[in-house]
């Protein structure tokens, strides 16, 4: 296949041709066989030009210099053969690949003009110019000098050149300043350059503003016109190119043209001088090919992405209060982390580079932004109550149970409220059961009965307020996730002659995803207003009794159970054995002995036992994995020890903000560890506070060799 592919290169074939001669083959195939071909025709067109130029100058001598020696250009009369076949095969002056042939063309000139012409001291003074300006080592400041000397009118006796700035590299500035002195000196008489058109057109090439353009493609509309449009790629192509002076005019047509690609094309030496580091760079992709490249000193090419830096806590917005009967509002959910964005990527193609250590590349991924927090829910509203003012205003009024008729007690409908249900009876046996609501959730349970008999009689009434229900707080809002962070950039430096990676210093690095947010507080339920009853009974004794229920009673009840527990309810630590002790005191004396309080005191003591030591490994990973966490209390490795021994069903109560969390989360861990569980379920009735768990606990169980997740999903597919 090679030899095929290099006859046809030689008979002045094109690549269809070749493709012809083969037949029908797999598109692999015919990819490989246009890229052998086109790197074997690029070889022969190279070699050939240069084979023409060594016959040129031996033939004609000092007219190939006029001729073509100053005009190294590949659309030159010189080149035009040449350059005819490279377009019969599709490639163009562009190329990348035949980007630099010019300035290996210009080097080779001045090999053979050394080998077989010897040059007066002109020539020699123009040829150490060039080679300064191609040397890859002239300093911002020489170059500012030529490029005034130059706008200025180019005369010889104005060239003088300071380089006390130049580089401890740069070897030919003596070198020119001798040749300058020398030429000067024997042409006392000369005020110009003999050749100096020639010299002002190489230096119009080393001094040339570079050209920023961005590309267009071009498009036919339906009536043939054809138009231009802007893409999102900007082109920088000149000769010597310094950075330092083209980055204010790159980063202004970057940020106003929402550029996305940047191409810089340097025909000789591209001077990296400054940091190219700019906010407007992030996540650009940078592409630069020169046939030199220096870089002048420490620097930084920095396309990393986008991203955001952990800051304060979001939160969305809070649900509303409850008002008008209607529950507290659910919290907003917090929303998703915007994802941190992808780097750009870097290629760097050239054939000299000049202090590569010196660069650093940064092709970092952005972080992604960190997901807000549930919004909290709104309380609800509280009920309202009954009071002894509604009592006696709504009760139904009467004398007496005995003398009353019955007729006062059958009419009974108060104002404003509305009856839901009513049944009665009047013969043999009395009764009445009214009920009737208010529209502020109020309700009113309104019984009388009688049984009169010859021998007795018996009469009861129950009048009842009941105190609206408190509405229901709303659920906290979903937490947000957060973003993920952006994937790191490609970077690529190297010559493309020998494939040699140059040994810049890169960082490369994803960025890291935000932080999931919170899950909202869930809002407060509304209090249930107090209820108020009246219970009258006929009796010998007074019968009739005034029943009230509000928070100060339940309170009161609250404090009496309170008391009893006080001493194991401590917001102090206590040893293990003190606790024992206080159980012991308040729970029944039947428990089975083997899980008595001092039984599990003897456990907990004994760091050998199989679930003590499995007990103390979740605590230091709860210590290890909570900043300021000082270790499970007593009262709760209690609590986990009762849980995980007991033969029965168990019902264990935890006040809030002891630990109920860390409580349940070490059950189930030491369950699936010690037990044939391959399967642990927690149960809660909060579809809220299982996500919660399931997400601030989850590295708290992948810590233990376990996962966790939570089935709250509305889907049902997806709960299954």
């Amino acid at each position: 296949m090679k030899l095929m592919v290099i006859q046809a290169v030689y008979n002045n074939s094109t690549i269809d041709d070749l493709l012809g001669k083969l037949g029908n083959m797999e598109e692999n195939k015919i990819s490989f066989v246009k890229k052998s071909f086109e790197t074997e025709l690029l070889k022969y067109v190279k070699s050939k030009i240069k084979e023409k130029m060594v016959y040129s100058i031996i033939k004609k001598g000092f007219h190939f210099i006029d001729e073509v020696g100053k005009n190294m250009k590949l659309n030159s009369d010189f080149f035009k053969e040449f350059n005819n076949i490279l377009i019969k095969n599709n490639i163009k002056s562009y190329d990348e690949r035949i980007v630099g042939w010019p300035g290996d063309f210009c080097k080779f000139y001045r090999l053979i003009e050394d080998l077989f012409l010897s040059l007066d001291e002109e020539q020699a003074l123009i040829r150490l110019i060039i080679e300064w300006f191609e040397a890859g080592e002239m300093s911002l400041n020489i170059w500012k000098q030529w490029k005034k000397w130059f706008d200025e009118g180019a005369e010889l006796e104005k060239l003088t050149i300071d380089y006390s700035d130049s580089s401890s590299n740069d070897l030919t500035k003596l070198m020119f300043a001798d040749a300058l002195k020398k030429f000067l000196s024997k042409e006392s008489s000369c005020k110009e350059f003999s050749k100096k058109k020639e010299l002002d057109q190489l230096l119009s090439l080393y001094l040339e503003k570079p050209k920023i353009k961005i590309e267009e493609n071009e498009y036919v509309d339906q009536n043939g016109q054809k138009y231009e449009v802007e893409t999102t790629t900007v082109d920088i192509v000149g000769g010597i190119i310094f950075l330092s002076l083209i980055k204010e005019g790159l980063e202004e047509i970057i940020k106003d043209k929402n550029i996305e690609q940047i191409d810089i094309i340097a025909r000789n030496t591209f001077y990296i001088d400054c940091d190219l580091d700019s906010d407007i760079l992030e996540g650009k992709n940078l592409s630069i090919s020169a046939e030199k490249i220096n870089v002048w000193s420490n620097h930084i090419i920095n396309v990393s992405g986008k991203g955001y830096e952990f800051s304060e806590e979001r939160k969305a917005n809070d649900g509303n209060n409850g008002k008008n009967r209607k529950p507290g509002e659910n919290g907003k959910n917090g929303r998703d982390g915007k994802p941190g964005e992808s780097s750009g990527n870097i290629t760097i193609i050239t054939k000299d580079m000049i202090n590569p250590e010196l660069l650093t590349v940064i092709l970092n991924g952005g972080n992604g932004e960190n997901g807000e927090n549930g919004g909290k829910g709104g309380d609800g509203e509280d009920g309202k109550e009954a009071t002894k003012e509604d009592l006696d205003g709504l009760c139904v009024e009467y004398e007496s149970l005995y003398t009353d008729n019955w007729e006062t007690f059958e009419k009974y409908n108060p104002e404003g409220w509305t009856a839901t249900f009513k049944a009665m009876n009047s013969i043999p046996n009395y009764y009445i059961f009214y009920e009737f609501e208010h529209t502020d959730g109020r309700k009113i349970h309104y019984t009388y009965g009688a049984d009169a008999g010859w021998i007795y009689n018996w009469y009861e009434l129950v009048f009842w307020i009941k105190g609206a229900d408190g509405t229901p707080g709303g659920i906290g809002g979903e937490n947000g996730k957060g973003g993920e962070g952006g994937s790191r950039g490609e970077c690529t430096v190297m010559n493309p002659d020998t494939g040699q990676e140059y040994p810049v210093k890169k960082d490369q690095r994803n960025g890291n995803p935000g932080k999931d947010g919170k899950v909202g507080e869930c809002g407060k339920n509304g209090k249930n207003g107090n209820d108020m009853a009246i219970i009258d009974r006929s009796a010998r004794e007074p019968g009739k009794h005034v029943l009230i229920t509000n928070e100060l009673q339940q309170t009161e009840i609250i404090k009496k159970v309170e008391k009893t527990y006080k001493q194991v309810i401590s917001a102090k630590d206590r040893d293990l054995d003190v606790i024992a002790e206080l159980i012991e005191g308040v729970h029944d004396t039947d428990l089975e002995a083997q899980n008595s309080p001092q039984s599990i005191v003897k456990i907990l003591q004994n760091p050998s036992d199989p679930i003590t030591e499995i007990l103390n490994q979740i605590n230091d990973c709860i210590c290890s994995l909570r900043e300021g966490f000082a270790g499970l209390r007593d009262t709760q490795r209690m609590a986990i020890m009762y849980a995980v021994h007991s033969n029965k069903n168990l019902l264990s109560q935890v006040n809030t903000g002891e630990g109920k969390s860390y409580i349940v989360a070490a059950i189930a861990i030491i369950r699936a560890k010690s037990g044939d569980y391959k399967f642990i379920d927690i149960i809660t009735s909060s579809p809220v506070l299982a996500q919660r768990d399931a997400t601030e606990m989850r590295d708290i169980y992948e810590a233990m060799g376990l996962s966790v997740n939570h089935n709250c999903d509305e889907d049902t597919e997806k709960r299954k």
